[in-house]
């Protein structure tokens, strides 16, 4: 009979590991080791395994996300010394602050950064476009705005308010924004083509637009290229 034949009860199986005890101890601690390194090794795989399927459903996920889309609008004029004054927030200042301070290679440690929304909704990864108005053409009824470049950069961090510039402690209404660290810009589109993409930008504060970004739309199929 060869021991693959051998079909013992539970209590036989007692009974052997008790002899082999008696008899053979040295020979039960090493089978006990190889049980228990075999045991080991299939914890091992299944752990692995788990944390593999884990990993590719995270990638997944994050790659079938769809981007949101945070768009702030800057106004071509500069607020004078006596808004300034009262506090004004003045976004043409700020969004030259940031162009001057990327444009040294020697800047190369900086980045660029400006405030989430009012709902501080951005994550890592999504699109944030400034919105450089120009002061040449008229959008439609209830916005004046109709012209200017639409300048596309991936959010790369989202950080605490507490990392706010120091230029920007003058704006108290937006202090409790978090700050948003920006990629070099990605891409730049015309107040023109935005709308032929069906965008309908409007120049009312920091907003998340939906139209013309959904997900299988043209242009969120052009950012995902240019950002990829």
């Amino acid at each position: 009979m060869s021991i693959e034949q051998i079909r013992m009860s539970p209590e036989t199986c007692v009974d052997v590991v008790a002899l082999l005890s008696q008899k053979h101890p040295d020979l039960l601690i090493e089978l006990l080791g190889e049980l228990a390194e075999a045991s080991e090794s299939e914890a091992s795989r299944e752990s692995e395994a788990s944390e593999s399927e884990e990993s590719e459903a995270s990638e997944s996920e994050a790659e079938h996300r769809t981007r949101q889309v945070i768009c702030t609008p800057i106004t071509n004029k500069v607020k004078s010394e006596r808004q300034r004054r009262q506090l004004k927030p003045c976004p043409r200042t700020d969004y030259l602050e940031q162009k001057m301070r990327n444009e040294p290679i020697l800047n190369g440690d900086l980045f660029w950064c400006w405030d989430d929304g009012p709902q501080n909704k951005a994550r890592v990864g999504d699109v944030f476009i400034f919105w450089d108005y120009n002061g040449v053409g008229k959008g439609g009824p209830g916005n004046p705005w109709g012209g200017g470049d639409f300048i596309f950069h991936e959010v790369q961090a989202v950080c605490d308010p507490s990392n706010r510039l120091p230029s920007w402690s003058n704006n108290i209404g937006q202090q409790n924004r978090n700050v948003l660290q920006l990629s070099p810009p990605k891409m730049t589109l015309t107040y023109e083509q935005m709308i032929e993409y069906g965008a309908k930008p409007q120049y009312h504060g920091t907003k998340y637009p939906k139209a013309g970004f959904h997900r299988d739309s043209e242009l969120m199929r052009l950012i995902n290229q240019s950002f990829n």
